[in-house]
């Protein structure tokens, strides 16, 4: 939503004590105070400023600026969207230490939307966040302040001779701040919406003040919101064909792809299938019949992302893709090819972090290096091999014989790799 002020028809100055209602509208709404308080004595400091039973964060509190026979402090501060008490009466409440205020504050209240939540008021070292001058019988000097596309920038002038008048590009919102006091008894409000990034701008000096203080604060713009994956069923958590898994996004069109894929590796991805608003389907690995491309599933070493598309934008989301029931997966480290490896006979290298998906009936396991145990006695175990270089799931079946469960033979990509126990190491074509 674009930055706006809002509720402004009718705001006044607004003192300690008062009393007003606010309703949040459109998205990231800040509820923003700026005034100033006055002593007629030193040492007072703000402890806290109030909107109801909800602090704002203090923007500025300039203690002890003394202004002829008095002292004054520039007040500002914030409260963002999640904590603004919206559509009840609250009363402002400044509470100071070191004794009472001669006026404790003075200034305006207003709803701000479309602002940065995270750090609303701008950095302060860029000729931007703020800016300010007080003046005792010197004359005072132009503010200048930085602002990007969006931001508000809101702006302040008390004086003793009502010298403020209409300044070029902003909106005057109050007037006439208090009475009874020849000194800091004129001023206003103003605020401006960037409409594009300012640089160094001006905002000229009160002509003909001798006594006062003005100065201007810069709420930074909501950054574009960007297409964001927001939620994949629920934990980020998915399991080897699981089905229907639900997914959200946000700020994206029809979602036309989701694919899944290792964390660091940026072009391997492996391809969801059932794609709709609300869900997808995860292939099943253990089931591949001939060589694909996929993601590796989270051992020690491995995460991965999930990875949605909509033909325009792209989102990810990091998350844990675990083998099926009764399935388990096994990192390779110093992969060996002797007798009774599930590697015997592989041909080429086989790279640390690849993986062997396979399944544990019959209370079969592998292990890191590839050695193979097993309380099955004959037939075949179907497994599947990822190949950490080529990014490759490939599906091989190793066949048991003898008694014990010792390897006889396995086949791999279509072709055996001979007999495993040492009778022959041919390799021929099934």
């Amino acid at each position: 939503m674009a930055a706006a002020v809002i509720d402004t028809t009718g705001v006044n100055w607004f003192a300690d004590g008062s009393s007003d209602t606010f309703t949040k509208s459109g998205s990231d709404n800040l509820l923003a105070v700026i005034g100033f308080a006055k002593s007629n004595a030193t040492g007072r400091t703000l402890t806290s400023i109030s909107w109801g039973s909800q602090a704002f964060t203090v923007d500025t509190d300039t203690s002890d600026l003394t202004i002829s026979s008095i002292t004054a402090h520039r007040v500002g501060g914030n409260i963002t969207d999640a904590n603004i008490p919206s559509g009840t009466s609250e009363t402002l409440d400044a509470v100071w230490a070191g004794g009472s205020m001669q006026e404790d504050f003075n200034g305006a209240v207003l709803l701000l939307s479309g602002i940065d939540q995270t750090t609303p008021l701008k950095d302060q070292t860029a000729t931007s966040g703020i800016q300010e001058e007080e003046f005792n019988g010197t004359t005072p000097t132009d503010l200048t302040y930085t602002a990007s596309n969006g931001d508000i920038i809101l702006y302040i002038c008390v004086d003793n001779s009502e010298a403020y008048s209409d300044i070029t590009n902003f909106t005057r919102v109050t007037t006439d701040p208090v009475t009874g006091d020849n000194q800091l008894d004129e001023g206003a409000i103003y605020y401006r919406i960037a409409t594009s990034d300012l640089t160094n701008q001006t905002i000229p000096a009160p002509i003909g003040s001798s006594i006062g203080l003005h100065y201007v604060l810069v709420y930074s713009a909501a950054g574009a919101a960007g297409a964001s994956l927001d939620d994949v069923d629920t934990d980020e958590i998915t399991t080897d064909g699981q089905t229907s898994v639900s997914y959200t996004v946000s700020n994206m069109g029809t979602i036309t792809g989701v694919e899944i894929q290792k964390i660091g590796d940026v072009t391997t991805k492996h391809t969801c299938t059932g794609v709709t608003a609300s869900d997808f389907d995860i292939p099943d690995v253990s089931a591949f019949s001939g060589d694909t491309n996929g993601s590796p599933f989270t051992t020690a070493s491995h995460t991965i992302q999930y990875y949605v598309d909509d033909g325009t934008d792209t989102a990810t989301l990091a998350g844990t893709h675990n083998p099926g029931t009764g399935y388990a997966v096994v990192e390779v480290a110093s992969a060996v090819k002797t007798s009774g490896s599930v590697f015997e006979n592989f041909v080429g290298s086989i790279p640390d972090t690849s993986q062997v998906l396979y399944p544990t009936a019959e209370t079969t396991s592998v292990s890191s290096t590839g050695i193979l145990t097993t309380d099955k006695t004959s037939g075949s175990i179907s497994m599947v091999y990822w190949d950490a270089t080529s990014k490759n799931w490939q599906p091989f079946t190793v066949t048991i014989s003898g008694v014990g469960g010792s390897l006889s033979s396995k086949s791999f990509f279509g072709v055996r790799s001979g007999i495993i126990n040492g009778v022959s190491n041919g390799i021929e074509e099934l």
